[in-house]
């Protein structure tokens, strides 16, 4: 009687240690969640970094590309108007 005694302690002491192991190291797997979210975290921050600068870049070259548009029309306003000048000059001369 006395050995069966010991062996239902040492059985339940057993279930004890294998539960005790097994709550001890969901913190640890807990951290690396963490540690994967602050990762995770820090890599949206860049994404979202990158849209803002993919956007201005954007918006400058939309700006750039207005500004070269109307320069160009300007540009052809006066060569427009330097032809018919030289086209009165040249009959003129005639």
């Amino acid at each position: 009687m006395d050995l069966t005694i010991i062996f239902f302690v040492l059985i339940i002491a057993g279930i004890g240690a294998v539960i005790f192991l097994l709550l001890k190291k969901k913190p640890e797997s807990e951290k690396k969640d963490d540690s994967f979210l602050l990762i995770e975290q820090r890599l949206l921050d860049q994404k979202n970094q990158i849209d803002e600068v993919i956007k201005t870049v954007d918006k400058k070259l939309s700006d750039i590309n207005e500004i070269a548009r109307s320069e160009l029309t300007k540009n052809s306003n006066v060569i427009k108007s330097i032809t018919e000048e030289m086209v009165k000059f040249g009959q003129t001369g005639k």
